[in-house]
């Protein structure tokens, strides 16, 4: 096990327990967060391993060993399953310690982001884990932290470090923001929502993506939780008609549908475009879809106000 790894992986998982404890002091008990910690550590690996198993069951059957499950290898975890591996865990320290789910939630998710950082920031000890595919042929970037150098001597883009100033960014927007106090829940569902946009981007470059075939599995669930988290916005406004509440849906989709082209069009150059080209217009969809969500929970944060007035 890599010593420097696990010591960054423990120092994030502390330094986000504190700021969970610290944001529950003035609304729930902080030792909810004592709680919590063992159970991130237990449920997350058991997310991380699970999911990977799950999304690669048709390669690993055969193979398949209860030794693996103990196998700590990179590439024989899914990140994305640890995040929903640690917020389960959270969920389950809220309900041992009798506190209200949405709000525990909604503690923990910049401190969630910040242990993400942290865990992103950790693969900067691993070998080659969270690169991109292509080589960086710019002086400017061959430097860390933007690049590293492979066993060849040649520069790759280090993803892991854009993966951590963008969950380091979410956790502090959200951090200090109070609109979202006004309905339950939806500090942790936005954080989710930004944690997995710029994901679906990174995954498109990296270069040991888990596959089925070209696709990549964990990108289609970030748009997946996405568009999840976009369905319950319209929802919560869904008297004003169905085409008035939902149509951020079907412009998600159809910006989804877009993305799909462009990793297509990255492969087989359909329509001759450079990579920059390609991934400006997969920006761009998910701008598109980031417009779509901050217009639906502004809907939901000022139809609150409504709601606890009939109650």
């Amino acid at each position: 096990m890599n010593i420097f790894y696990t010591l960054t992986m423990l120092a994030g998982a502390l330094l986000a327990a504190g700021l969970f404890a610290l944001l529950m002091k003035n609304l729930l008990k902080p030792s909810s967060a004592l709680i919590a910690l063992p159970l991130w550590a237990v449920c997350g690996y058991v997310g991380a391993k699970g999911l990977y198993f799950l999304l690669m069951i048709s390669r690993e059957t055969r193979a398949f060993s209860a030794a693996q499950l103990f196998q700590f290898s990179p590439d024989k975890f899914s990140f994305l399953g640890g995040c929903l591996g640690v917020a389960a865990g959270t969920a389950l320290a809220a309900r041992l310690a009798g506190q209200p789910l949405k709000k525990t939630l909604d503690a923990f998710a910049p401190a969630g982001a910040l242990a993400v950082a942290f865990a992103r920031g950790a693969e900067h000890f691993l070998q080659e884990v969270n690169w991109s595919a292509f080589e960086v042929e710019s002086p400017l970037l061959q430097r860390f932290p933007f690049s590293a150098l492979n066993a060849y001597d040649q520069w790759y883009l280090t993803l892991y470090t854009l993966a951590a100033a963008a969950a380091l960014t979410v956790g502090c927007v959200f951090l200090f923001r109070k609109k979202e106090a006004a309905v339950p829940g939806l500090r942790f569902e936005r954080v989710a929502f930004y944690l997995c946009l710029p994901q679906i981007f990174l995954e498109s470059l990296r270069s040991d993506s888990l596959y089925w075939g070209f696709v990549r599995p964990e990108q289609l669930l970030c748009a997946a939780i996405m568009f999840v988290l976009l369905f319950r916005h319209c929802w919560a406004v869904r008297e004003k008609g169905f085409p008035a509440a939902f149509w951020p849906l079907a412009v998600n989709l159809a910006c989804l549908g877009i993305m799909v082209f462009v990793e297509f069009n990255l492969d087989k150059q359909f329509i001759p475009m450079s990579e920059i080209a390609n991934y400006g217009i997969m920006w761009l969809s998910l701008l598109g879809i980031a417009a779509c969500e901050c217009f639906a929970v502004r809907r939901r944060i000022k139809k609150a106000p409504r709601q606890r007035r009939r109650a």
